[in-house]
């Protein structure tokens, strides 16, 4: 069985890229995708759904170049599940998409901005 996760959406803030000391380069945004469900009444509403996106090293640096609050991307990956202890002593499990590739598709603001020319 394969971990693996696709999804089209639209990047909610720009992208935070750390840089480590052990030259690891490290980006995380958030991507949000979005359904049509029809609910008990029988009319349909849009509902929203933010995932929290992480890449490294040279797609990182890559993406970071490339992409915007706004953008639209398609990313693959898989799912990484984290459980950690907070300061109110809860159990708290936090669910990440560690990118293994992405494409830009576009941003409805940026018009004059091209892929080929933000990885220049």
């Amino acid at each position: 069985m394969k971990n693996k996760i696709q999804l089209i959406g639209y990047l909610g803030q720009d992208p935070e890229i750390k840089n480590f000391e052990n030259e690891v380069v490290r980006l995380r945004c958030s991507i949000a995708t979005h359904d049509r469900v029809k609910n008990a009444a029988g009319t349909y509403e849009d509902r929203t759904t933010w995932h929290q996106l992480v890449m490294f090293n040279k797609l990182a640096v890559r993406a970071g170049k490339l992409l915007k609050k706004g953008d639209l991307c398609a990313v693959e990956g898989s799912l990484s599940y984290t459980t950690y202890t907070n300061s109110e002593q809860q159990s708290v499990t936090k669910t990440e998409v560690i990118a293994r590739d992405f494409t830009y598709l576009g941003s409805p603001t940026a018009k004059d901005r091209s892929p080929s020319e933000a990885l220049a």
